[in-house]
């Protein structure tokens, strides 16, 4: 039939509610994030809980170490460099596991 064509038969009810309760959490825990972190973690995209958590924790311990270095004021590039770090941090200690 014409509308099998267009089915996409992965996509049953049970899949879609569990997409949709995903989804959900995904933006509830956006939304429930201090606004500058949220902002940083949206900037990424994040497709699942697992990774938005991920950007979360870094860009928080990106501010924290931010914050130690006594400045309030931390540029773009400065943000990004602090992620970067990090990044090959947890590259680093997912390899050696």
């Amino acid at each position: 039939m014409v509308e099998d064509k267009y089915a996409n038969v992965e996509n049953t009810d049970q899949n879609c509610d569990s997409i949709l309760k995903e989804n959900l959490k995904l933006t509830k825990f956006l939304d429930a994030l201090k606004p500058d972190i949220s902002l940083e973690v949206k900037k990424f995209g994040p497709k699942d809980l697992k990774s938005a958590l991920a950007h979360a924790i870094n860009i928080e311990s990106a501010l924290e170490q931010s914050c130690d270095n006594s400045t309030n004021n931390i540029s773009t590039v400065d943000m990004h460099n602090i992620l970067k770090e990090n990044l090959i941090k947890d590259q680093l200690i997912a390899n050696i596991n």
